[in-house]
């Protein structure tokens, strides 16, 4: 019976732990909100709130739960299955990079052999360093633009997989204060998910303790 007692009074710390932790990061969330607005009071819409809504954006996380325990747990959102074609699609584009990278290999081999053979003998020396630099020099120019084109893939697939909602608010224009405020919000989910489940197991303890309440004024 002591047991329990001190398994609930264990839990009931845990909450009060967490709830502390969720109301300093809400308080940090809000200030930085109530700086936002301050900073765009005079434009057109306001205050943020639901006149920035954008129903074309979805969230990032999920929330599980577990049908044996009532447990919950949130999680990153999982890829949709169209995504997949995304990523096949930017394997085939890379594919196609090295072999265009092939093609210029293989030209600028054919072009030294022949700049071998009609150059003169005394000018051979002259000419293998010119070749040289030549292709280092397409080399060098060609491994930017594969880095280039690889780097607006890359992006162009997180803006289909992950589009940050903080977007819909204004763009480039976002202030500081409003991606603060996102991140103060984020760093609630852990505590939220804590809080649930810490509050699912006290009122767990406190049913068995009712029942045992029960029983034990029964035997009375």
């Amino acid at each position: 019976m002591q047991d329990i007692y001190l398994e609930l009074l264990k839990k009931l710390n845990d909450y009060d732990q967490s709830l502390d932790i969720l109301q300093s990061n809400f308080k940090d969330g809000m200030y930085h909100l109530s700086r936002a607005n301050y900073h765009n009071k005079d434009s057109l819409r306001g205050n943020y709130g639901e006149d920035y809504w954008d129903n074309t954006y979805e969230g990032h996380f999920t929330v599980n739960i577990d049908s044996k325990t009532n447990h919950i747990s949130i999680a990153k959102k999982p890829l949709p299955k169209d995504n997949n074609e995304i990523i096949d699609q930017n394997e085939e584009e890379k594919s196609a990079l090295d072999e265009r990278d092939q093609k210029i290999r293989n030209r600028n081999i054919k072009k030294k052999d022949t700049n071998k053979k009609s150059k003169k003998e005394g000018n051979k020396i002259n000419e293998k360093q010119s070749n040289k630099e030549e292709v280092n020099h397409e080399k060098k120019e060609d491994n930017y633009n594969k880095k280039e084109i690889m780097s607006g893939i890359n992006k162009k697939t997180q803006e289909k997989i992950h589009k940050d909602t903080i977007y819909m608010f204004g763009g480039l224009n976002i202030p500081q204060s409003l991606r603060s405020c996102q991140t103060s919000f984020k760093n609630s989910i852990p505590t939220l998910e804590q809080l649930v489940n810490s509050r699912i197991e006290i009122a767990k303890i406190c049913n068995e303790l009712e029942t045992i309440e029960i029983k034990n004024h029964g035997d009375k």
